[in-house]
């Protein structure tokens, strides 16, 4: 006899009967999974979701069905909520048995590449046995995310989402703004600056480069004050990525970022309007009911969360539009404050400092400490018994960041979750060397003064551009690091992609932008002045913990760059792409990494799979694309360069431990304008062997390989050992941008040795 779901409370409204998002409870939950047409389908356990993929299954037809056994209790709910994410082109159909009897809930429902919440009336009787059905339209890998399966009374809801404002939007009792701009402004505590600084900080934003930055940010403040900030106020603040969103939560953008941005704008313009805005936005972040995204992080009976992210970010805007406004709240603002800066934030950010031990060795618990920093130095002037608190965070903060950067001045990780982590923890640590007046250099890890020679190493030749390696989504340094970077260590190479690197926040909705490039820190804490930018990649470079090998040369007055890439063991935020090349010429993009998408995007994993690298991958017997296995052991690559030749060796077996006995590629050159690429290998059985090579424009195939032309460039490619070379548009890069996707294959073979030669022709003379 099947036992009965649990019913858990999300509100007084709602409740999840299988939380799939928290892996606690996949053991409990008895699922089952049914192939029809589907090749290696599987169900993969999250640790914020449950995945069901597939490797390839028939155009038009069920692929599988995944059965959840167990009774479904009504209470008093009236509707089902399936929360789940599909891609375009899978769509999903759900039944359920009720009296015995199996009943379909709806029509087929199609992917959209972003969660849903699948509404259903419940059907009359006794309930049991959740189906989904998938099929998919076109041939290929394929996803779907499940997140949790839910009830719900809809006439309990208004009363649930509806929060009353309580003092209007004038905030009577709370805000005193005066009427004219006074003439002194203390900040509570000065974090980042204070106002004996704002003299120089308002000439430094008049300078050549500062100037751009300072009116996009005023223009983006000033399509604020047309919203009202308080139509946000309810349980959660607004938030972007929608892994985590109730659908309807679903419309803002991240409003605590935009209030740092109005505020900082105001205060140096010294326009009441716009601070006022701000403060509006302030006493709104601190009257919401909860700073966790959303009713899934609170979910009753259950201790999965999402990680204090958003509490940290918002703990962080509070702290800086109080020390910069402290002046226009009233005391009982100010005690409001501080008891939600601890309570909705700070106290989740220490349970989960303390509760989880790898978060000191990726990026999230540097970044956290942030807030710890800020929060606590604000409440260090109200609370007696602060203590050693700031001086943990810090501690805490540096530990993190001794793990995080490597001894090379890299990161596993790739630029943009490098940019991101320098974005936040340098905030942090500044306003602990100001709080503390120590020295900056004093604060800083030892090894961040190495990180010039990754910048360089993982720099695009564009100045302001990066290459796109592991989960990377954007090709623009688009956070405030360089700037605060080259503030702090003028001399290094940061200074020559300054001015390209600032940040442009004009898209105040765009996913990325939520969590980093406000250009606030970039105007408090980057040079008095911005030097025009210039090409930084190096000739040759090799970062040897990081594994990024790099080759920049020259052919009359032409440009030539090869970038190769391995890993170090265990890295994070990786893709199943070791050996991966990517190539440049004269700066444009020939043969491309995708990075990633965005995270709520289920393309997301997909765009991770070797095929979709520029990698060899064994064709199985079921005709798709093997995909190499995490990265346990060091993947590096070794070799050397100059301005003539490059040669680079890469042993894959680790990465290949489950496919091949022996695997490894070399690359080597002998002159800009030619070189060859040999895989070579020997396998358990005879397979053929797939190369594949990925562009943003279509190849042509030639009688024993394809040929790229962009802009006057041709490159050749002849792969003379391929029996079938295919190409087709094959998903998306980072922007979202097709993909054309070349796979030269062998025939069947068990010990491979795959010589592959590039030539570069420039027709035209070099701009």
């Amino acid at each position: 006899m099947n036992k009965d779901l649990p019913l858990l409370r999300l509100n007084p409204a709602e409740a999840i009967f299988a939380p799939f998002h928290d892996p606690n409870f996949h053991e409990e939950l008895d699922m089952n999974l049914e192939l029809k047409t589907a090749i290696g389908g599987r169900m993969v356990r999250h640790w914020d979701r449950l995945g069901v993929e597939w490797d390839n299954a028939k155009p038009g037809s069920d692929a599988l069905t995944m059965k959840l056994a167990g009774r479904v209790r009504r209470a008093h709910y009236k509707h089902f909520i399936f929360c789940i994410v599909l891609p375009a082109g899978v769509e999903a159909r759900f039944s359920i048995m009720a009296n015995n009897a199996r009943v379909w809930l709806g029509s087929w429902n199609s992917g959209q590449n972003r969660r849903v919440e699948i509404q259903h009336p419940m059907p009359d009787g006794k309930l049991a046995d959740v189906e989904l059905t998938i099929r998919q339209i076109e041939a290929g890998p394929g996803i779907a995310d499940l997140y949790w399966f839910g009830l719900g009374n809809s006439s309990r809801l208004d009363k649930v989402i509806h929060y009353d404002l309580p003092y209007g939007d004038t905030w009577d009792g709370l805000l005193n703004l005066p009427t004219e701009w006074p003439e002194q402004t203390p900040f509570r505590r000065g974090l980042l600056f204070s106002e004996e600084d704002l003299g120089s900080l308002r000439r430094k934003l008049h300078g050549v480069g500062w100037n751009n930055l300072f009116t996009t940010m005023e223009k983006r403040a000033r399509v604020d004050l047309f919203t009202s900030p308080e139509k946000w106020l309810g349980a959660h603040v607004p938030w972007t990525d929608t892994r985590y969103l109730r659908a309807r939560q679903g419309g803002g953008s991240a409003t605590f970022n935009e209030a740092l941005i109005i505020g900082f704008v105001g205060l140096i313009l010294k326009d009441l309007t716009l601070a006022r805005q701000a403060l509006r936005h302030l006493l709104t972040l601190v009257h919401t009911g909860d700073w966790a995204v959303a009713d899934d992080n609170r979910l009753q009976g259950s201790t999965w969360d999402q990680r204090c992210f958003h509490e940290e970010m918002i703990t962080t805007a509070v702290s800086l539009l109080t020390d910069w406004y402290a002046w226009a709240l009233s005391p009982r603002a100010h005690e409001l404050i501080a008891q939600a800066l601890w309570d909705k934030g700070l106290a989740v950010i220490e349970r989960d400092m303390m509760k989880f031990e790898h978060l000191y060795k990726i990026n999230q618990g540097p970044w956290f400490c942030r807030a710890r920093i800020l929060g606590g130095l604000m409440l260090e002037t109200s609370w007696p018994r602060m203590g050693e608190y700031v001086g943990r965070a810090k501690k805490d903060m540096l530990e993190g960041l001794d793990n995080y950067l490597l001894e090379d001045g890299g990161t596993d990780e790739g630029f943009g979750y490098f940019a991101g982590t320098m974005e936040t923890t340098l905030g942090g640590l500044l306003a602990y060397a100001r709080a503390r007046k120590m020295s900056v250099a004093d604060v800083l890890p030892p090894k961040l003064t190495r990180s010039e020679h990754f910048v360089a190493a993982v720099s695009a030749m564009e100045p302001g551009r990066m290459l796109l390696d592991g989960d990377n989504s954007n090709d623009e340094a688009i956070t405030d690091a360089i700037p605060m970077l080259t503030g702090l260590f003028p001399d290094q190479i940061y200074k020559a992609i300054a001015l390209a690197s600032l940040p442009m926040p004009s898209d105040p909705n765009t996913y990325y932008r939520q969590y980093y490039g406000t250009g606030v820190y970039a105007c408090i804490f980057g040079p008095e002045k911005l030097e025009e930018s210039r090409c930084i990649v190096p000739e040759f470079a090799q970062l040897p913990e990081t594994g990024q090998m790099t080759s920049n040369r020259a052919s009359s007055g032409h440009s030539v760059r090869i970038h190769f890439a391995g890993a170090k063991a265990h890295a994070s935020h990786t893709h199943f792409d070791k050996g991966n090349f990517t190539l440049e010429l004269d700066g444009h993009p020939f043969l491309i990494d995708r990075g990633v998408v965005r995270y709520d995007d289920p393309r997301s994993v997909l765009i991770k799979k070797s095929s979709r690298h520029n990698v060899i991958t064994p064709i199985v017997e079921s005709g798709t694309f093997a995909n190499q296995a995490s990265v346990t052991e060091a993947t590096i690559p070794q070799g050397s360069g100059d301005a003539s030749s490059f040669s680079a060796t890469i042993d894959l077996c680790n990465v290949w431990r489950e496919q091949f006995l022996r695997a490894g590629r070399k690359i080597y050159s002998n002159h800009p304008l030619e070189f060859r690429v040999v895989d070579f290998g020997v396998g358990e059985i005879a397979r053929p062997i797939a190369f594949h090579l990925q562009s943003l424009h279509p190849f042509e195939i030639t009688k024993q390989g394809a040929q790229l032309v962009i802009d006057g460039i041709k490159l050749e490619i002849d792969a003379d050992w391929a029996s079938a070379i295919t190409q087709a548009e094959d998903s998306v890069d980072c922007h979202l941008r097709p993909v054309h996707h070349l796979i030269f294959s062998s025939e069947p073979i068990k010990r491979f040795r795959l010589q592959t030669l590039f030539k570069i022709e420039f027709l035209k003379s070099p701009a």
